[in-house]
């Protein structure tokens, strides 16, 4: 073969050659991190809400949990005063209970019963239940205060002063709320809890009389039975002097009643 006719066919099949296609764009690795971010995003946001969620059911649970708040102030004084019973004279000691609910509105209570007793070096181990709400009223015209006593109450009449006396009844206290009544406690053996022999001792007005008169210095304490937040307990001293006390118990053999005031605690 000539040489003319091979730099010929070389130059033919350079011309028919088919240039190799050309190599794929670069990947842009910023457009993929931005495709992702959204998702990111999305479980950051559902992480949140799942901790804000939970962290508010347990804040609830406990609130549940806890239910009421219920604190009752210590009495600043109390009254005492004689009542006319079916076999006579009766001794009633009455306390104003102030009860405070610190809970939310959510969380009220009930306070479902109560009872008091004596405490002395002599006093006996008996205590008396709660038997009635009352409303001490001073007045010097007793008869006519008494003849408007309101429906469903007795109005027991003494010396310048009565009471307005309504059955035992529970009594709501709702959560952020308060409420003050005076319960009152037959100081007498058919109210009388412990031993038999104890309670027999209180019967009528003028043996209690006597007994809490023999007990020297004592102390009133009451129990409150709340539904929720179970017992509370508060106290009211009676002077420690003998002339004072003896004072007190002269004045209710006397006129019938008695509203002395709570001794104070020594600080």
């Amino acid at each position: 073969m000539a040489v003319g006719e091979s730099s010929k066919r070389a130059r033919k099949l350079a011309a028919a050659r088919i240039d190799p296609p050309p190599p794929p764009p670069p990947v842009e690795v910023t457009r993929r991190r931005r495709r992702l971010l959204p998702r990111v995003t999305e479980v950051g946001v559902g992480v949140v809400a799942l901790f804000v969620s939970g962290a508010a059911f347990l804040g609830n649970l406990a609130l549940f949990m806890r239910g009421s708040e219920i604190a009752v102030l210590e009495p600043e004084q109390f009254v005492i005063y004689r009542d006319a019973g079916p076999n006579g004279a009766d001794l009633y000691v009455a306390l104003p209970i102030a009860v405070i609910n610190a809970a939310r509105a959510d969380y009220g209570d009930v306070v479902t019963g109560g009872t008091v007793s004596f405490e002395s070096r002599t006093a006996p181990p008996v205590k008396f239940v709660y038997e009635a709400i009352i409303e001490p009223v001073m007045t010097q015209h007793v008869d006519r205060a008494i003849e408007g006593c309101p429906d469903g109450a007795r109005c027991i009449a003494a010396t310048g002063f009565y009471v307005i006396e309504r059955p035992a009844k529970l009594l709501d206290v709702p959560g952020g709320a308060s409420r003050t009544e005076h319960m009152a406690f037959h100081v007498g053996q058919s109210a009388c809890v412990g031993p038999a022999a104890a309670c027999a001792q209180f019967d009528g007005f003028d043996r209690s009389l006597a007994i809490l008169r023999a007990m020297g210095p004592l102390t009133i304490k009451i129990d409150v039975d709340f539904y929720f937040d179970g017992r509370k307990h508060v106290e009211c001293r009676l002077p420690a002097a003998a002339a004072e006390r003896d004072a007190i118990w002269n004045y209710l053999a006397q006129k019938g009643w008695a509203m002395p005031a709570c001794a104070k605690r020594e600080q």
